[in-house]
């Protein structure tokens, strides 16, 4: 079996293979940035809410009632 090495680095280096594989690589930075950066809120929410739950009652962050329009004309 004899490998033609010369003509596999002539392919590996053409400008489309170089573009595609710098894309390729950019796509998959984005997609990891983007899980982290979710994963972070998620974490930061999930402490908030612990962080709310361990306060007095007195001191808890009152949520906005909203109404409903409907019930609000009647």
């Amino acid at each position: 079996m004899n490998i033609d090495w010369q003509a596999i680095l002539l392919i590996a280096t053409s400008p489309q293979a170089v573009a595609s594989v710098v894309i390729l690589a950019t796509l998959v930075t984005l997609a990891l940035s983007l899980i982290s950066y979710f994963r972070f809120r998620y974490k930061q929410q999930q402490q908030k809410k612990e962080a709310n739950l361990e306060l007095p009652r007195f001191f808890r962050r009152i949520e906005p009632v909203q109404e409903n329009k409907q019930e609000g004309e009647k």
